[in-house]
């Protein structure tokens, strides 16, 4: 499970703890054992969360995710609280009202297509914003670099950020957050803070989507029914054979698309 799993079964796990009053406890139905809280970030801490709760399936849908092969699916919100060090970190954020862009992604199975080509120019162009991104301090993660990143556009504020909660709590306190689909789009889903949410054609907000959000879509040959890519989801070795047809579904996202979004979501806020 990545983060955003985990933030998917949190939401769960928080539904089920106030319709019972019971704490949950995750529990892999694959393979017939529990999880280990401690090595689950945002699982750590968590008051609903307990070695002695009540097992809970991470894999509900057939001994898999939720959204599997574009099972409709609305992810459930549960709060977030932060402890003082991570407020701490979010104090040297240098603006008052700012926008967070998530310009990264995981070199995970489905990497490939989820990567938006376009992250250097969308930065470059919203030099009227106050832009803050959060530098992930872990491996296998691909996008801009900080060099390329500070020539675009040398007022954004890149942080840091060596834990993932770091990140959240600097979301939290965004205006806007714009990212493709992954754990920050959870985390904002979560909180319900504004988000533009760049999908393309490999993954669909009918399956893992939230009501506060603006998703950017494609529906192509393999994703008619916009419910995701229907090619080989399952398939371990996806990212040395990725769907080219996701790829370019990504690439026909423009710049100007997502600035109209900002644009729309911002004037809106400051009218309300």
């Amino acid at each position: 499970m990545g983060i955003g799993d985990d933030i998917m079964w949190r939401g769960e796990a928080y539904k089920k703890f106030k319709e019972t009053g019971k704490l949950q406890r995750p529990w892999n139905n694959k393979k017939n054992q529990y999880m280990n809280i401690e090595t689950r970030e945002v699982w750590k801490n968590v008051s609903w969360i307990s070695r002695k709760g009540k097992p809970l399936d991470t894999l509900p849908n057939n001994k898999r995710r939720w959204y599997f092969k574009g099972t409709p699916y609305k992810p459930k919100i549960a709060p977030f609280t932060f402890k003082e060090k991570q407020i701490e970190f979010q104090k040297q954020i240098k603006f008052k009202d700012y926008i967070v862009i998530n310009p990264y992604v995981k070199q995970g199975v489905f990497y490939p297509m989820k990567m938006w080509p376009y992250w250097i120019e969308l930065i470059n162009r919203l030099k009227d914003y106050n832009i803050v991104i959060c530098a992930p301090q872990r491996p296998h993660v691909d996008g801009p670099t900080e060099q390329q990143i500070l020539q675009a556009n040398p007022n954004v504020q890149i942080v840091n950020t060596p834990n993932f909660l770091n990140c959240v709590i600097v979301i939290s306190k965004a205006k806007l957050l714009i990212t493709t689909e992954g754990a920050n789009h959870h985390a904002a889903g979560n909180m319900q803070i504004p988000a533009i949410v760049i999908y393309g054609s490999h993954n669909s907000p009918l399956c893992t989507g939230y009501d506060s959000q603006v998703s950017i879509t494609r529906t192509t040959e393999c994703n008619t029914d916009g419910y995701g890519c229907h090619r080989n989801n399952k398939s371990k070795t996806q990212n040395s054979n990725p769907c080219i047809t996701c790829i370019q579904a990504m690439s026909t996202i423009t710049t100007q698309e997502v600035i109209e979004k900002v644009t729309e979501i911002i004037n809106t806020n400051r009218t309300e």
